[in-house]
This record gives C-alpha cells, sequence and structure tokens, in this order.
C-alpha cells in the first residue's frame, strides 16, 4: 500500500507472555492536510496482539507515531468519527453500516462487516413498489382512483412512516452517509434542485411541491438502502424478489380473477391484453421487463441455478407477452444481447466497450429526434422500428399526444411549466385538461420522458438529465474495473430506460417504480466507490465480533 493512500502499516514482531512470538499490526495514520481540521491522537499508536480471534494484551508505545488527520484517496479518516451526541474526544469506534473505524485507538482491522438492520429497508422498499403498482385495495377503476386514494390516510400512514424510517437510518449512519455524497452522480441533485425551484414558477405550484415530497421520499429510502446491510449486490438482491412475487402474483390475479386482471377488448384494439396486478398493461410490461433483465443477468454471472433463473425468467416473459407490451419486450431482447456482449464476451473485445456504448448512445439519440419529428426527413428511419413493435408511425396515437404538448412547450420553453404541474389531473383546473377535449381522454402522460422533461423544466432541464446520463455512464464505465457484473447491470437498465422513454415516461419521475429502480442505482455506485477505496485502504472488512475499545479492560504488557 503506498503511502499515497494516506495509510502506512508498520508490523513487528515482539516477545510477550513466555516467549512467545505475534505478529503486531501498528497501523499510523499518516498525511496531515490543510483541507480538513487536524485530529491528534495524543501521539501514540495502539498496539493489539491476537491468537485465534482472541485479544491477549494490549499496549500503548509512546512517540511511534503522530496520528493526525488522514486521507482515502481524498476522504478524511476523521470523517467516520464523531456523531450528533458523541463526545469526540474518546474512541468513538464508530459503525458504519458495512464498515467499523475506530480512531484514539486503531484497531486490528478498521473495516468491519455490520449486516444488522439491513432487511428493514428491503421490506420497505418493497412495500415502496406494491404501493406504487398496486392501485388501492385492489380497486381497478382506472387511473382516477389512483390519483383519489393518494389523499387516503392509509396511502399517506405508508409514505410519511417510509419517509421516518429512511431518515432514521441515514442519521444513524450519518458518518458514512455523508461520506458517500462526494462520490453520486451530481447532476442527479442539480436536476432535483432545479425541479424544487420551478415550485416559484409553476403553472400549479401546489402539484409541484407534491410531487417533490413523494422524491424527497424515494429519494431518502434509497439511499438508507445502501446504507445498512451493503453488499455489492443489494440491488437485485433487495428488488428481484418483490418483482418477482408481484409478476407471480399477476398471473394467479388474472387466472382467479380475469375480469380485474385482463383488459376486454376495444374497437381500436381487439385483443385482450393482462395488467395483472397493475394499473395497466405497460405497468406490467415495464415491470416484466425489470424482472426478466434481474434474473438473465444472475444466470449471467453464474450467481443463480439455472433451473431458478430460468424459472424466474419464464415467470417474467410470460407476463411480458400477456402484457402484449411490444415496447417492453423489444427493449427486454436487446438488454439481453448487452448483457450478454458485456460479460461474455471476448477479453480482447472487452477494451472496446465504451466505443460501443457511446456509439449506441448516439443511435438511440438520432431515433429520438426522428421520433420527435425535431429534424424533417428523418422519419424513413422509423420503418425498421415499426415493423419490429408492430405500431404504426404514430406510435398508436402518441404523435397527437406529443403535438399537444409541444404546444405547451413553447409557452415556457426555457425553465417549464413547473415540475409535475402540467399533469396533475383530468380536472378543468388543470391545463391538461384541454386533452378531454382534443382526443376524448386523458393520456396522464406525454408517453415520451424527454418531452415530459422539457414541459416540466425546459430546456435548461433537459440540459441537466443529458449531464446526468453521460455522468452515469462515465461512473457505469469506472465501476468496471472494481465489479464488471454490477457495471454491466447498471448499463443495461440505463439502455432500458432510454428506449422506453422513447414511448413512455418513466424518466426521474417518483409515479413509476423505474425511478425507485434507477435512483437506487445511483446511490449503490456510490456506495460501490466508496468500498472500493476502504479496500484498497484496508483490505476485506473484519467479520468477528467488535473489540473492545477500553484498553483499561485490557492486560497491558511492555513492548
Amino acid at each position: 500500500m503506498n503511502d499515497g493512500q494516506g495509510v502506512i502499516a508498520h508490523h513487528t514482531l515482539c516477545d510477550a507472555a513466555g516467549g512467545m512470538s505475534f505478529l503486531v499490526r501498528n497501523q499510523c495514520a499518516m498525511h496531515a492536510t490543510h483541507s480538513y481540521n487536524e485530529f491528534t491522537a495524543r501521539n501514540h499508536c495502539l498496539y493489539q496482539i491476537a491468537q485465534n480471534g482472541r485479544i491477549l494484551a494490549e499496549s500503548v508505545s509512546h512517540d511511534v507515531c503522530r496520528t493526525q488527520t488522514t486521507e482515502i484517496r481524498g476522504i478524511p479518516l476523521n470523517t467516520f468519527t464523531g456523531g450528533a451526541g458523541r463526545n469526540k474526544s474518546t474512541p468513538p469506534g464508530a459503525r458504519y453500516g458495512g464498515a467499523y473505524q475506530a480512531t484514539n485507538s486503531l484497531q486490528l482491522n478498521p473495516w468491519r462487516a455490520d449486516t444488522r438492520y439491513g432487511w428493514i429497508m428491503a421490506f420497505l422498499i418493497g412495500l415502496m413498489v406494491v404501493r406504487m403498482l398496486i392501485p388501492g385495495f385492489f380497486e381497478y377503476k382506472g387511473e382516477d382512483a389512483a390519483v383519489a386514494d393518494s389523499g387516503q390516510l392509509y396511502n399517506q400512514v405508508i409514505w410519511w412512516g417510509i419517509l421516518g424510517v429512511s431518515c432514521l437510518t441515514i442519521a444513524w449512519r450519518w458518518s458514512l452517509s455523508r461520506a458517500m455524497l462526494g462520490l453520486l452522480n451530481p447532476w442527479f441533485f442539480l436536476y432535483f434542485a432545479l425541479a424544487a425551484a420551478s415550485a416559484l414558477w409553476s403553472i400549479d405550484s401546489g402539484a409541484s411541491i407534491r410531487r417533490m415530497v413523494r422524491v424527497i421520499i424515494i429519494i431518502s429510502a434509497c439511499w438508507a438502502l445502501v446504507v445498512v446491510g451493503w453488499h455489492p449486490r443489494r440491488f437485485q438482491n433487495a428488488v428481484r424478489p418483490v418483482v418477482t412475487a408481484l409478476l407471480f402474483g399477476s398471473i394467479l390475479f388474472g387466472l382467479v380473477f380475469p375480469d380485474l386482471a385482463i383488459t376486454p377488448p376495444t374497437p381500436t384494439d381487439p385483443t385482450p391484453s393482462w395488467h395483472g396486478l397493475t394499473a395497466q398493461k405497460n405497468q406490467l410490461g415495464a415491470l416484466a421487463s425489470f424482472g426478466a433483465i434481474f434474473w438473465f443477468h444472475g444466470w449471467l454471472l453464474r450467481e443463480i441455478s439455472g433451473w431458478r433463473a430460468a424459472t424466474g425468467c419464464a415467470i417474467a416473459l410470460t407476463c411480458l407477452f400477456l402484457s402484449r407490451s411490444s415496447t417492453s419486450l423489444m427493449v427486454t431482447v436487446f438488454v439481453f444481447m448487452l448483457l450478454v456482449l458485456l460479460l461474455r464476451s471476448p477479453r480482447n473485445l472487452r477494451a472496446y466497450m465504451p466505443y460501443f456504448i457511446a456509439l449506441f448512445l448516439i443511435i438511440i439519440l438520432i431515433y429520438a429526434i426522428a421520433i420527435l419529428r425535431l429534424v424533417p426527413g428523418l422519419e424513413v428511419l422509423l420503418t425498421p422500428l415499426t415493423a419490429l413493435t408492430g405500431k404504426s408511425a404514430t406510435f398508436s396515437d402518441r404523435s397527437i399526444i406529443w403535438g399537444i404538448v409541444s404546444e405547451q412547450i413553447a409557452v415556457h420553453p426555457l425553465l417549464g411549466s413547473g415540475y409535475g404541474a402540467y399533469w396533475a389531473g383530468p380536472f378543468p383546473t388543470s391545463a391538461s385538461y384541454v386533452f378531454l377535449g382534443k382526443m376524448n381522454f386523458y393520456p396522464w402522460s406525454a408517453h415520451n420522458g424527454y418531452l415530459d422533461i422539457i414541459n416540466d423544466l425546459g430546456f435548461v432541464g433537459l440540459l441537466l438529465f443529458g449531464a446526468f446520463v453521460v455522468a452515469y455512464v462515465k461512473q457505469s464505465i469506472r465501476l468496471m474495473a472494481i465489479d464488471r457484473g454490477q457495471s454491466a447491470l447498471y448499463l443495461g437498465l440505463l439502455f432500458q430506460q432510454v428506449l422506453t422513454n422513447l414511448s413512455e415516461t418513466h424518466w426521474l419521475t417518483p409515479l413509476n417504480v423505474d425511478f425507485v429502480f434507477m435512483t437506487t442505482v445511483v446511490f449503490g455506485m456510490a456506495r460501490s466507490f466508496l468500498d472500493s477505496r476502504f479496500h484498497a485502504a484496508y483490505g476485506n472488512p473484519q467479520t468477528m465480533t467488535p473489540m473492545p475499545t477500553d484498553i483499561s479492560a485490557q492486560t497491558r504488557v511492555s513492548p
């Protein structure tokens, strides 16, 4: 370990307890920095002598090393010390959701695994996903009922309860939570800072504020999920079971209550489609796409047995076909191919992966411009796409919706109409009420995530969103050097969102479970980078029971 990492480990042999030789690790923290408050540990280092995992003796050696504020690749060690209500003059031995740091009494290994209470946040994330997908108490009355139910007492208890537990968890692991902030995608927070500020110029400030409250709750829950019970596969292990349960439940629900789970044929769509436990077929298709990707990815990494992966994929693909969501089906097949390319391709091709990813983003950008008809003549590129999806060039009359939304964008092009303010509901006071007169139905979104971003936050918001995507790709490519499997999953999910948002609105909106999953990915990447720095400084985390920090309770021997 080089001293640029801020930690030098000295190993010394000493004789103690009848001539027995023990390996003593003396960890000296060096390299004071003027960027942080200096911290001095009384000019001594603590020796700990261990045999068979049992502490035999401790000794204090004066004038051995001077401990000052130290950095692990830019993160000071005293970042993880102290805390609200804690006496910082004594060794806190602070545990932080997967890590352990003692300052004044430097431990044998300052990084301690801590998986306690991780199931609580996993359960709350699952509860949040279920609440967002299943309307009311299985009352399938259309999306009007979903809006009406949002103010019900049980709904408020669930959401505010999730926020309370999440905030308590973040405060409990505040040292770790704060350390993650510097590693997060900064454009994610800048985008939502603009969204919060948009309440000042919003056409419906009340709707914008309500939407931001939901955003804060989801961000808090996703943040809390990665600071307790952390391990590299925390994300998919937390969400894959609930996704699979909802998909399997949708199949059973359709068999037992077909009148509730299956949308009957209509004059414009003579084939029935399943929506299962969700409110509409596109939601079921998107959820099935996530489930298939999670199971296929686990099988590619050989972390899931073949029969389990086959069962999970079969459930997900069954729902995918029953939902008749051609966009979700096409996107899922593409992500499968991308995952195979990233995880099973020859090693000599892996150096070119960043170029493949950049090329794909450029192709999607061109198709997005063609779909939105921003450049005349590019519509010819849509011919193979419409042939694959079975949709018309208008994408099931979505082009009519896009035209009406574009008229609203022209009114507020720079900063938009306010976050979530346009689609306030089918009410006369809502700006989107015009759809009932022009199309005889209420679409609830522009069915294009990029148009809705511009409509909400203008071209400034679209610029911030573009920066977020670029930073996301760069972080994912960096993560390949640490965890190739997780990086492949994150890139696959990004491209799934990039494609589906050409015909649906899922980007950064708290009304879809996609936002829960992608927000967890944003925080999961930051946690992976932080753990990588701990590994570089300390190696693997310690797994045995915490060592006592009170040296007065130990037998002392002279060095």
